[in-house]
């Protein structure tokens, strides 16, 4: 199972959703996807970003006071680790009319897309700069959790001051000093001394630490919520259970390693500290609901997905040829913390060529027992029915599952194709059972 994409979720931008992130149609040059971007045929990850910049601007244009129209501009540059910067572009009009107004929308999506997935990155320096030194810095000032501003190591304002106000603008946040009296407003209409910090690199960034360190926030515009790796929760989940799983019966089976490893993808170039998580676990044997709460709660929109979590932990737990039952129980919770049921367990099991009643009933020797369970009893487990189904509830819990595990509408969730052959296998399980039951008549084992 790979999970290069598992990451993949709609992107809200305003009132704009994406499903599909790389779909920024007004700049044909730009594609983005969850590990990075490709701009003019060169391709840099997510990670490699250091800052961001953004500005746009609207001007509306008219002669003799009648309207003429509207001048778009923005610029969008992404500044790398490296040390080089990338500046991003889309066709234009003639140099005086600016953008056009699709390439404007389209500069904003991108700005809102990159932003997003290089956030907390982004974030990382400044808010080991706060836990370690109670302030973060930010182009040439340091804003501390006291909400104090200081500017080249002096004192420059105090932001709960009542003598000062504290404002936004597009770009840029303003610290004045109210003016008392006339002579004093008089002068201030000459005399500029308010604090101006731009916010055209990194304005996310800005925003999300403001309100992280001096509870500082503005309605019309609100820090930015800090984007779940997902991708990072699943192979956790994955290796912090699978050596839950493996221990269960006592000690950890190479055999069972192994099909980890192979059923989820797991090697150097997707999880390369899958060893040190792997052990870490053998080490603290945490609960089953301690290491899946997270990840039952982040894909808690992806069933699918996690009933082929559910597969391949059963065929990890089946490694060795026996099914233990302290594995048995530790699936059967697993189960329970995913809200999949027993009948979905029974489904994995089965998906896995496994009859999960005999192993239930003490039989080690899965499907090749002699002690099989009634034919009709195992395909109605499948469907998640039980003994006296009627046909029609046994239609109407095929047509459901078919619908939900459906390549078509796996993809269009941004399942990736190896990920979507996983469900697969539980698909024509279903097909299989429905098969069966579908027979007049149908003969039992």
């Amino acid at each position: 199972m790979s999970c290069s994409q598992i990451s993949r979720k709609p992107i809200l931008l305003g009132d704009i959703k994406l499903q599909n992130s790389s779909d920024i149609q007004p700049l044909p040059e730009l594609q983005i996807n969850d590990d990075g971007f490709i701009w003019r045929g060169s391709h840099h990850q997510h990670g490699d970003i250091a800052s961001i910049r953004f500005s746009a601007k609207v001007t509306q244009n008219s002669v003799n006071g009648i309207p003429t129209g509207k001048t778009y501009q923005s610029q969008l540059s992404v500044k790398l680790n490296s040390g080089s910067t990338i500046s991003i572009t889309g066709p234009s009009r003639a140099i005086r009319s600016g953008l056009k107004k699709e390439t404007f929308d389209g500069m904003q999506q991108a700005n809102a897309i990159l932003s997003h997935f290089s956030l907390a990155q982004r974030l990382a320096p400044m808010e080991h700069e706060l836990s370690k030194k109670g302030f973060f810095s930010f182009y040439g000032y340091q804003i501390s959790r006291s909400r104090e501003v200081f500017k080249g190591g002096q004192l420059v304002a105090r932001l709960d001051d009542p003598d000062i106000s504290f404002f936004k603008e597009p770009f840029s946040v303003v610290i004045r000093r109210k003016k008392k009296g006339f002579g004093a407003k008089l002068i201030g209409m000459v005399s500029n001394d308010d604090i101006q910090i731009s916010l055209e690199w990194d304005q996310d960034c800005f925003l999300y630490m403001l309100k992280a360190a001096t509870a500082y926030a503005w309605k019309d515009s609100p820090p930015p919520e800090k984007p779940i790796n997902r991708k990072a929760v699943f192979y956790r989940t994955v290796l912090r259970f699978g050596a839950s799983l493996a221990m269960a019966d006592g000690s950890a089976d190479a055999s069972e390693l192994a099909q980890l490893k192979n059923f989820f993808d797991i090697g150097p170039d997707t999880v390369p500290d899958a060893a040190r998580l792997f052990n870490e676990e053998l080490r603290v044997q945490a609960s089953v609901e301690t290491i899946l709460s997270e990840f039952s709660k982040v894909f808690a929109d992806a069933v699918e997905l996690r009933e082929t979590f559910l597969v391949g932990m059963c065929t990890v737990a089946l490694a060795d040829g026996h099914l233990h039952d302290g594995e048995l129980r530790k699936l059967r919770l697993a189960a329970s913390v995913l809200r999949l049921g027993e009948e979905s367990l029974a489904r994995a099991f089965l998906a896995a060529g496994f009859d999960f009643d005999a192993f239930v009933r003490g039989n080690q020797s899965g499907a090749g027992s002699t002690r099989k369970s009634d034919q009709n009893t195992l395909e109605l487990q499948v469907l998640g029915l039980k003994s006296g189904a009627t046909p029609d509830q046994i239609r109407a819990a095929y047509r459901e599952l078919v619908k939900r595990y459906h390549p078509d509408r796996l993809r269009g969730q941004g399942l990736p194709e190896n990920e979507i052959a996983k469900s697969e296998a539980i698909l024509k399980r279903i097909n299989v059972a429905y098969d069966h039951l579908a027979r007049p008549n149908p003969r039992t084992a």
